[in-house]
Formats: structure tokens, C-alpha cells, sequence
């Protein structure tokens, strides 16, 4: 590739996460995001043996969505 041609298209649009109780999943992302939160509070558990109770489903989820909304910042250099 020829990395000395300046290229004038304009970069993609960054989505607006919002902060992060209150963000909202990007559409590109939204079915990926339901099948993983699925395997991390149904299927993995269950692989396991264990049942969680409705509080261990809640901090569950509470876990697993911060870490999505950190790497999808870190993805995105929203940080």
C-alpha cells in the first residue's frame, strides 16, 4: 500500500455511548450482546452446576455489562 496519499474521506461516526449506567448498546452490536449475556447468565452456570439466585443474576449481569461497556469504549477510543 502507497501510505503517502492523504485520504480525504470522512471517518466513521463514533456512536455516543453515554455513561455508563444508563448506556445504550449500538445496534451493530445488540444481538451479539443478548447471545453472550445469555451464555454468561444461563449456560456457563449451568455447565457448571450451580443456580444462581435473582441477587447473583443481578451482580452477574451488573459484572458483565460494565466490562462490555469498557471494552466497547476501549474498541471504539471513546476512553
Amino acid at each position: 500500500m502507497n501510505y503517502e496519499v492523504n485520504d480525504y474521506r470522512k471517518p466513521p461516526e463514533k456512536p455516543k455511548l453515554g455513561s455508563w449506567p444508563l448506556w445504550q448498546v449500538p445496534e451493530v452490536f445488540a444481538l451479539s450482546y443478548v447471545i453472550r449475556l445469555a451464555l454468561v447468565l444461563f449456560v456457563l452456570p449451568y455447565l457448571f452446576g450451580v443456580q444462581l439466585t435473582v441477587i447473583g443474576l443481578f451482580f452477574t449481569f451488573v459484572i458483565f455489562d460494565y466490562f462490555t461497556y469498557v471494552a466497547l469504549k476501549k474498541a471504539y477510543g471513546l476512553e
